[in-house]
């Protein structure tokens, strides 16, 4: 068997009953964070232009669309993908620069309303969905991403045709041709375009796409059942100059990808995260105030291309600066949704702060091969004191339990923006039991709840 006829076996034989208790776990996790910062962005401008979007273009009323509304499947998991990442607080990979529930989960969820889908159906989508997408994405790092995609929603694309493929049962034959016709739908998604709005959309892309490979193979439509093998395979294609450019599958359905998965605790892009809880925390260790600093450097590793700096041209682009988000913590003492807009970003006193941070590229900082997450902040004081604290990893990456009462928080802020405090307790109870003491439909009935009707007028 090749990686292509392996993949598809593995989506189409893996039962709830075959993941180890602690990957469900893991996937309730990433399910719930994915819930939680899709209804905060769904509440954003740009979510606003979104629900407009789908409300015209994908008129239907077989899946839900966070903060209000159905749509088809295709453009639930169009808007819900957009909305997860409006914040850049999605779930992201330890070893590599992907966002995986953001692209998988909407697939996943608007599959399986359309086939009302039991609560471990859905779960055993979204671990397959991760899967795919982790070891696809593999395949084409850091060739892919250096040469300038955005590999959400590019390598997305199978993971959320996987999942979909799980929740509609396809055979082994038929999830090959979904592969395959996702190699020619996948997005054109361009970093680029990071900073931008549109950039917003790249995981809803990755997830309406993959949705639309699975139905088309479902309907008979064909495509090359080896796409990830030979010299015009994906891998061989999208990362050009590899030996031997293939899908490793040593280990399917035996090790799995949500052990690598780190929450964020901070709604900017992952690269600032370990610079700022530094900092954060060197500030309260020291009993430091934003009046005593006298300046600020952040060493991070070279290989990092996503950083933007000041002059900042707009909100977006602030979630990739060092310089704004350490400004915030130096300034009000955290990073929180509300602080990226026009508003902060003309704030006199973070400006001024803005001017104090330096950001120092350092080759291979604290040896790491490839785009390390960590950061080594040096700061000094206008009484002439030095302080330096290292910070290898972002928190929460990868999850640990001891990381859950700060994710819970995080679920409960982000969903308060729809619901109120007793159905958000409600919903994260349900979430937390999905599969074990609560069903799909109960999760399900709070997404689409009456309640929701006031939203979206």
């Amino acid at each position: 068997m090749n990686p292509t006829n392996q993949l598809a076996a593995f989506v189409a034989t893996t039962t709830y009953g075959d993941i180890p208790p602690q990957i469900r776990q893991l996937a309730r996790y990433c399910f719930r964070d994915h819930l939680g910062v899709g209804l905060l962005g769904s509440q954003s401008e740009s979510g606003e232009k979104m629900h407009q979007y789908v409300s015209v273009s994908h008129k239907g009323t077989t899946a839900t669309v966070l903060g209000g509304e159905t749509a088809t499947p295709q453009g639930a998991a169009l808007a819900n993908g957009t909305f997860a990442h409006v914040d850049d607080y999605d779930d992201t990979y330890e070893s590599i620069v992907i966002h995986p529930s953001t692209p998988v989960v909407p697939a996943a969820l608007a599959a399986a309303e359309a086939e009302d889908s039991s609560a471990e159906e859905l779960l055993t989508a979204l671990v397959v969905g991760t899967e795919v997408l982790f070891r696809v994405g593999h395949s084409v790092y850091p060739e892919h991403y250096d040469n300038g995609w955005h590999l959400t929603a590019t390598v997305g694309t199978f993971g959320a045709a996987a999942a979909a493929a799980s929740i509609y049962d396809l055979s082994e034959s038929v999830i090959e041709h979904a592969f395959g016709i996702a190699g020619s739908a996948a997005p054109t998604t361009l970093k680029r375009n990071m900073g931008s709005t549109i950039k917003l959309t790249h995981p809803g892309q990755g997830a309406q796409r993959g949705i639309e490979a699975a139905l088309m193979a479902r309907d008979g439509w064909t495509a090359n059942t080896t796409i990830f093998e030979g010299k015009n395979g994906y891998p061989a294609v999208m990362a050009p100059g590899r030996e031997n450019p293939t899908v490793d599958v040593e280990g399917l359905g035996e090790q799995w990808s949500l052990t690598d998965v780190g929450f964020k605790l901070y709604p900017s892009a992952i690269v600032t995260h370990a610079g700022i809880y530094a900092l954060e925390a060197l500030l309260e260790e020291k009993g430091i105030y934003g009046d005593d600093l006298e300046s600020v450097e952040v060493f991070v590793d070279e290989t990092i291309d996503v950083l933007k700096h000041p002059k900042l041209a707009g909100p977006f682009e602030a979630k990739f600066s060092f310089e704004f988000c350490l400004s915030l913590i130096a300034t009000y003492g955290s990073v929180d949704p509300e602080h990226f807009s026009q508003e902060f970003l003309e704030d006199e006193e973070l400006n001024r702060q803005m001017e104090m941070i330096t950001v120092i590229p350092e080759a291979k900082l604290f040896g790491a091969d490839y785009f390390g997450y960590g950061a080594r902040i040096r700061v000094k004081t206008t009484a002439g004191e030095t302080y330096t604290r290292e910070q290898r990893t972002p928190p929460a990456m990868p999850y640990e339990m001891s990381d859950e009462a700060a994710l819970e928080s995080k679920f409960f802020e982000c969903a308060a923006t729809v619901y109120d405090d007793e159905k958000v307790a409600q919903l994260n109870e349900r979430l937390l039991g999905l599969g074990k003491t609560h069903t799909f439909e109960d999760v399900r009935s709070i997404l689409t709840s009456d309640a929701l009707s006031d939203i979206r007028t």
